[in-house]
C-alpha cells in the first residue's frame, strides 16, 4: 500500500487554520502543519512547506512562487522540443 499524499491546497488550508483559529505565528503554523500530516503518515515530498501568500486584491488565491517558477519553466520546456 502507498504512502497518503495531499493536495497544495490542503495543506495551505491548514496552515491558515492554524494561523486563524490557533493564533499561531506562520512558521509555526507550517510546523504543526508538517507534525500533524506527518503523524498521520502522509507523505508530504511533493508540498510545498511554506505560508501560501495572500489572496490578491480580487480574492483569488495566490500560488506559491516556487509552483508559478516551475509552471512557466515547464511551459517553456515544452515549447523549446
Amino acid at each position: 500500500m502507498g504512502s497518503k499524499q495531499i493536495a497544495q491546497e490542503t495543506f495551505d488550508d491548514a496552515v491558515q487554520e492554524n494561523i486563524t483559529e490557533f493564533e499561531m505565528e506562520p512558521e509555526e503554523a507550517v510546523r504543526e502543519a508538517v507534525q500533524q500530516f506527518e503523524a498521520q503518515g502522509v507523505d508530504l515530498s511533493n508540498i510545498v512547506k511554506a505560508v501560501r501568500p495572500p489572496a490578491s486584491e480580487n480574492g483569488q488565491r495566490q500560488k506559491h512562487q516556487i509552483l508559478l517558477v516551475g509552471a512557466q519553466t515547464a511551459a517553456l520546456s515544452l515549447r523549446v522540443k
